[in-house]
C-alpha cells in the first residue's frame, strides 16, 4: 500500500520522530549528541524555522518543529543527511543511520503546543531511562528551567503561555511538568487524524482541504515553463541561455545545468525525458544530476541557500505558466 504524501506547509507545527535504522543505536558517544545539536543549530539559522522542543534518545529523536518559509523535508533532508555522513565516517560504516522516512505529525498550535512539549521532555521518564530529568542532558528541559536562554530553543513563546513574568513562568512549567509525570496526560494523542495530523475536526479538515489545493496550485498555476526556469538560472549566473544550451563543460555552465535538471523535477515535477530532450541529454544523465544534487544539499548549505534564491526568482520573474 502507498504511503500518503506528507501534508506540508510554511509556518506549520510538527512534531518529529526519527528512529534508529533496525532500531540501532544513532548515539554511540556524549559527542555524537553534540554533534546532532549542533547540526540543528545550523540548520535553524540557515532555514530561519523555530525550535520547542527536543529529545535524543539512543536510538530515536524528537523535534518539535514550526517551519519557517521553507517547508519540512528541505529541513529533515539537510539534517539527516548531513549527521548519516558523521556517524558513518567517524564509525567507518556505510548504508543508512535512520529508518525509512521520519515520522511528521502536523500539530494544532493553540491547542496542542504545551502538551507536546511536556510529551517530548518526559520521553525519558516514560521509556524508564531516568526518574529525574535533571540527570538527563539531552532534552530541551535544562534550557526551559534556566535563567539565561539558549538559541538552540525557542521558548519564550511556550513559557509565556504560563505567565508573562519568565521566573514565574519557569515555576508553573515545572508544576505543570510534574503534573504529568503523576498522570500521564496523554489523553491529547487520541486527536491523531489517520496518523498524520494532530488537532480538532475544524482543524484537521481545514488542512486537509488546504493540502488538496495547494497541490493543485503546484500542479496547474505554479508550474513554470522550462524555459522560464532555464533562463532565470541562467541570469542567475550572468551567463546567456544560448551559451548555457551549449555542450560546454565549464564549470558555470554544468552547474547551472544540474541546478535546472533539479529544480524542473524536484520543483515543477517535469519528468526526466522531458528535461533531458531539453538539455539534449539522456534520462539516465539526468537522473545521475538531480541524485548529485540532492547529495551535495546535506553536505554543502550554501548550495541550498542558493536553490531557494533561485526558487524566489523563478516564482517572482515575469511568471509565465505551463499547465
Amino acid at each position: 500500500m502507498a504511503r500518503k504524501p506528507r501534508i506540508e506547509f510554511p509556518h506549520a507545527l510538527y512534531h518529529v520522530i526519527a528512529r534508529g535504522n533496525q532500531r540501532r543505536n544513532i548515539f554511540l558517544e556524549s559527542v555524537d549528541y553534540s554533534k546532532y545539536l549542533g547540526l540543528v543549530v545550523r540548520y535553524k539559522e540557515y532555514y530561519g524555522f523555530k525550535l520547542f522542543a527536543y529529545a535524543l534518545m539512543k536510538n530515536h529523536i524528537h523535534l518539535l518543529i514550526e517551519t519557517g518559509d521553507v517547508i519540512l523535508s528541505k529541513i529533515m533532508q539537510g539534517l539527516q543527511q548531513t549527521y548519516t555522513q558523521y556517524f558513518n565516517w567517524k564509525y567507518d560504516q556505510i548504508g543508512h543511520v535512520f529508518h525509512g522516512r521520519y515520522k511528521a505529525l502536523l500539530c494544532q498550535k493553540d491547542e496542542y503546543l504545551l502538551e507536546l512539549v511536556r510529551y517530548i521532555h518526559l520521553n525519558p521518564i516514560r521509556a524508564g531511562i531516568i526518574s529525574d530529568l535533571a540527570r538527563y542532558p539531552w532534552t530541551s528541559h535544562l534550557i526551559y528551567v534556566r535563567s539565561s536562554s539558549c538559541p538552540l530553543i525557542d521558548r519564550n513563546s511556550v513559557l509565556q503561555l504560563f505567565h508573562s513574568n519568565m521566573t514565574r513562568a519557569r515555576v508553573l512549567y515545572m508544576q505543570f511538568l510534574r503534573d504529568g509525570m503523576k498522570r500521564g496526560h496523554t489523553e491529547f494523542l487520541d486527536d491523531i487524524s489517520g496518523g498524520r495530523i494532530l488537532g480538532k475536526q475544524s482543524f484537521v479538515k481545514g488542512c486537509q482541504d488546504a493540502d488538496d489545493t495547494r497541490n493543485a496550485v503546484v500542479l496547474h498555476v505554479e508550474r513554470r515553463s522550462m524555459i522560464h526556469i532555464f533562463e532565470t538560472i541562467c541570469e542567475y549566473h550572468k551567463i546567456r541561455p544560448e551559451v548555457a544550451q551549449l555542450k560546454i563543460k565549464t564549470a558555470t555552465v554544468v552547474n547551472i545545468r544540474r541546478l535546472f535538471s533539479y529544480i524542473a523535477r524536484v520543483y515543477y515535477r517535469y519528468d526526466m525525458k522531458e528535461i533531458g530532450t531539453f538539455l539534449g541529454l539522456d534520462p539516465t544523465t539526468i537522473t545521475k544530476q538531480v541524485q548529485r544534487v540532492e547529495y551535495s544539499m546535506g553536505m554543502d548549505v550554501e548550495l541550498g541557500n542558493q536553490i531557494t534564491q533561485l526558487l524566489r526568482l523563478i516564482r517572482g520573474r515575469n511568471a509565465d505558466f505551463q499547465a
